[in-house]
């Protein structure tokens, strides 16, 4: 390493700058409150965004707009999705808005259908 022989030595934590020990670390994070919040889309990015925000906790109101059902060849591409809601044991595959409301939980409400301006 360019001269420096030694391994670095000490702690790092991006949570607490450096500092171990002295700040609350995402354990101990409040609920993200975004306020009011549309979603259009529940792919891959989508998806993505609502898995993450479900780890970290949600407040507000967060409603989710897709008309898209989750199919097998896209379940790579997805976080959020499982086999499950391809709905092979239902009959139909599930509505990827409706999965991800469930899982934001009670902040969240899903349309199923197609966002449409007026």
């Amino acid at each position: 390493m360019r001269g420096i022989s030694d391994e670095p030595k000490g702690e790092f934590s991006l949570w607490e700058f450096g500092r171990p020990g002295e700040a609350d670390g995402p354990d101990r994070m409040a609920a993200l409150s975004l306020g009011r919040v549309l979603q259009v889309g529940a792919r891959a990015v989508g998806s993505s965004v609502d898995f993450f925000l479900a780890l970290l906790g949600l407040s507000g109101e967060w409603t989710i707009v897709d008309g898209d059902a989750v199919h097998a060849p896209n379940l790579n591409r997805h976080l959020l999705f499982l086999a499950q809601g391809v709905g092979y044991q239902q009959g139909s595959p599930r509505n990827e808005a409706r999965i991800a409301a469930k899982r934001l939980g009670r902040v969240a409400k899903a349309h199923a259908g197609w966002y449409q301006r007026r």
